[in-house]
């Protein structure tokens, strides 16, 4: 018999468009799987709207819960989860027909975690497509936890919780972050997480998920610095839970420097030079092999002036 696949919709204010995504996933072609919505305080009627949907299919439950964020969404799901594998599901996005047969392939490899890839497509305000491609995990077979981790923060595995699916015994004794502060890469904290506490994972390049982004959305923008080093902070108590973490130290470390760079690039420039984290980053730029926009991230680190400069170039390159 197939194995239980527990699919997991977190739910805020998805009344227009929750519908077209459950009518997606009830195409699949396995044909042992459950779903669950967590309506996560919506204000609008989403929680009228999964009942009824609810109501009309028993391999569909709807569970409710006072707004705590789509992390804590996903825990609440996956807590009610009975199947032996977990995946996520946002309530905007597609699942193709063979997504979770796609991935159920490699349940025998001993893998913890498998892992998939997104077709992702990119939408204007008016509704106009401009980006569309297929992601390519650079890292694909058999690999363990500390090299999913390092794939996942060096962007060779996509960092996204959709896409992939999770046993359930990981995610029930996995410690969830859940700082609903941190609006931006909380997939790839998770991820990052996840990695101490598993043995192999399973990569493929097989597109098992439509990612639909819609500028002004969570995946839009840049979240404020402070929240960024709450994220660093989150990420580093991650680590310590590996036995080996040398490897993910510097995976993090230009990670880190990668979202420093987005900050300075989207005018994110008055945060203090004595700053805990930026000391310790330009501290750190002695241990590893600097791109060339590391070297100029860490000049800029060192200096308001220059990133007051840059921060004028850029709006004047912009303009």
């Amino acid at each position: 018999m197939e194995e239980k696949v527990s699919i997991v919709i977190p739910a805020y204010n998805a009344a227009t468009f929750i519908e077209r995504t459950v009518e997606k996933i009830k195409k699949q072609s396995y044909a042992n799987w459950e779903l669950l919505i967590v309506n996560d305080g919506s204000k609008d009627n989403t929680g009228t709207v999964i009942d009824n949907i609810a109501n009309a299919d028993e391999r569909i439950v709807a569970l409710h819960q006072e707004n705590g964020g789509e992390i804590s969404a996903r825990r609440t799901g996956a807590i009610h989860a009975s199947g032996k594998w977990v995946t996520f599901v946002d309530a905007d996005d597609m699942l193709p027909e063979t997504a979770i047969a796609s991935l159920m392939k490699y349940h025998q490899t001993g893998a913890d975690v498998i892992v998939g890839t997104m077709h992702v497509q990119n939408f204007k305000p008016t509704g106009e497509k401009f980006e569309d491609y297929v992601y390519q995990n650079r890292k694909t077979g058999i690999i363990n936890g500390t090299e999913f981790a390092c794939g996942v923060l060096t962007s060779h595995i996509q960092m996204s919780a959709c896409g992939k699916l999770y046993k359930k015994s990981i995610l029930d004794s996995f410690p969830w972050c859940l700082d609903r502060q941190i609006k931006q890469n909380p997939d790839l904290l998770m991820n990052v997480g996840i990695g101490a506490y598993i043995n192999q994972v399973y990569v493929t390049n097989e597109p098992v998920y439509e990612y639909l982004i819609h500028e002004g959305s969570a995946s839009s923008g840049v979240m404020p610095f402070v929240n960024w080093m709450r994220l660093f902070d989150a990420a580093d108590k991650y680590i310590k839970n590996y036995t080996q973490p040398e490897k993910l130290y510097e995976a993090f470390f230009h990670y880190r420097m990668e979202r420093f760079d987005c900050m300075l690039r989207h005018g994110i420039i008055n945060f203090p030079p004595n700053d805990t984290h930026v000391v310790h980053i330009i501290q750190e730029c002695t241990n590893y092999t600097l791109t060339n926009d590391e070297k100029k991230v860490k000049a800029l680190l060192q200096s308001m002036l220059l990133r007051k400069v840059f921060n004028w170039w850029q709006k004047r390159k912009n303009k």
